[in-house]
């Protein structure tokens, strides 16, 4: 099996040299030896970086120094980056953290595993200014979803080159998530998806980064939000962005088509409980609740009761739900699973919402939020 060349792509702008050394030496010891290293200044007011990537670069022939004439920020000089590269995988390393030694190492194992991966991520932590290490982020596996509320992938991306290409690399105006747009769209088309579950990057906790203080580019987090819309508008997915309760975290609230019939599926033995200090029956307020909170008006509910149920109970029911409603009698003896089962065979609508009978909703359009479709395309059968 072939090794596959690697193109670092880094842009470079006003680092402290002892930090940017420390890059340095981090790439110049990976034991995949297989790279080159594409730096691209991006108009630095002081000449000492500059001057010493010339160094470097006249004796490592790995290293290519890109100096643009005027500062473009961190899109145009990534994509200069990208431009130049000729390996067949990108890699993606700012100007002040760290690559662990094996970084491309690995990523080439895992490339050799799977041919037609298009996208490789892998864990990450911080590193302080002294060496130590911390915040070590373990990631889950592949999830499009995951990496629409939260751009999670992040350190260390690895992209094929082809693919960053014909989506266009980098867009202008979404500086601060420029990164999250790029693995949205490259994702979208991405024939598999891997992580590689090793800290592979140490993401350096220096003062005005992110890694420090999340708020320090407060506008990063509407650049992503941004980003995340744009997807959804692309794939077809109805429904709008907001901002999520820290920054770079994003919710999305569905929109739900009318003529999408849902079955909401309660099993139930009609008991009751004291919440706070009144006796309520459960499957009651359950169902109450659940219609309240929506305002999707196509559902019905199908609720599975076992021979005890009360009959008052189920004559409320008829009452709270009216010809939504659906009684399914279990007269075998309790089992929670195949009363599921039941009801799903009994349920009429597209999208089937199990309920426990002790839930109360207490979140508007909930409904919509759960029986949401992922799109048809093949992004979301993507591999991990």
């Amino acid at each position: 099996m072939s090794s596959p060349l690697f193109s670092i792509v880094t842009p470079v702008y006003e680092p402290p040299l002892e930090v940017f050394q420390e890059t340095y030496a981090s790439v110049l010891a990976q034991l995949h030896t297989d790279w080159e290293w594409i730096l691209v200044d991006d108009h630095s007011p002081s000449p000492h970086v500059r001057d010493f990537i010339r160094e470097q670069a006249a004796a490592e022939p790995r290293i290519q120094l890109i100096e643009r004439g005027e500062n473009g920020h961190i899109v145009k000089a990534s994509n200069d980056g990208v431009d130049a590269a000729q390996g067949e995988f990108l890699v993606f390393l700012d100007h002040d953290d760290l690559l662990a030694g094996n970084a491309l190492k690995a990523m080439a194992r895992h490339i050799a595993y799977h041919p037609d991966v298009d996208y490789l991520y892998s864990n990450e932590d911080k590193a302080e200014q002294d060496g130590t290490r911390h915040s070590e982020f373990q990631k889950p596996r592949w999830s499009p979803e995951r990496l629409r509320g939260q751009m999670y992938t992040s350190h260390v991306s690895v992209m094929r080159t082809s693919l960053v290409r014909e989506v266009g690399a980098f867009r202008e105006g979404y500086d601060g998530s420029q990164d999250h747009d790029l693995a949205l769209r490259v994702s979208e088309r991405a024939r598999r998806v891997v992580h590689v579950p090793q800290v592979l990057y140490h993401w350096r906790t220096l003062a005005g980064s992110a890694a420090a203080d999340i708020n320090a580019k407060p506008y990063a987090t509407f650049a992503g939000q941004r980003a995340v819309q744009d997807q959804l508008d692309r794939l077809g997915i109805k429904g709008r962005v907001e901002q999520g309760r820290e920054p770079g975290r994003y919710v999305i609230q569905r929109d739900l088509d009318p003529a999408t019939k849902v079955s909401i599926i309660i099993p139930t033995l009609g008991g009751s409980a004291l919440v706070f200090g009144e006796r309520r029956i459960l499957v009651e307020e359950s169902v109450r609740s659940a219609l309240a909170r929506t305002d999707h008006d196509n559902v019905e509910i199908v609720v599975v009761y076992d021979k005890p149920t009360p009959t008052k109970v189920l004559r409320s029911l008829r009452e709270i739900a009216g010809d939504k409603l659906v009684l399914e009698k279990y007269t075998k003896p309790f089992n929670f699973s195949e009363k599921c089962n039941v009801g799903a065979l009994r349920a009429t609508g597209e999208r089937l919402v199990f309920l426990n009978d002790d839930v109360e909703v207490i979140s508007d359009r909930w409904l919509a939020g759960n029986a949401w479709r992922l799109s048809r395309r093949r992004y979301s059968d993507t591999r991990s």
